[in-house]
C-alpha cells in the first residue's frame, strides 16, 4: 500500500491510499478519482520527498524469545 497526498485543481489536498503507483494511474484516466472537499474529478498527485534515514537514527529490537 502507498499513501500519496493529492491536489485538485481547486487547490484542495487530501490523502489517499492505493496500493500501488500503477492503481492510482489507471483510476485517474479512468476518472474514478476526485476531491474529497469539492468532488473535482482533476486531481494529481503532490510532489512527494523521500524519507531518509541514517544508521543511527534505526532501531534495533532483539528477537522475542520462544
Amino acid at each position: 500500500m502507498i499513501k500519496y497526498t493529492l491536489n485538485c485543481k481547486n487547490g484542495h489536498q487530501f490523502d489517499s491510499w492505493f496500493s500501488d503507483s500503477e492503481s492510482f494511474e489507471k483510476l485517474r484516466k479512468k476518472g474514478h478519482l476526485e476531491c474529497a472537499i469539492c468532488s473535482s474529478k482533476e486531481v494529481e498527485k503532490s510532489l512527494m520527498a523521500p524519507r531518509i534515514t541514517s544508521d543511527s537514527c534505526l532501531l534495533y529490537t532483539s528477537p522475542s524469545p520462544r
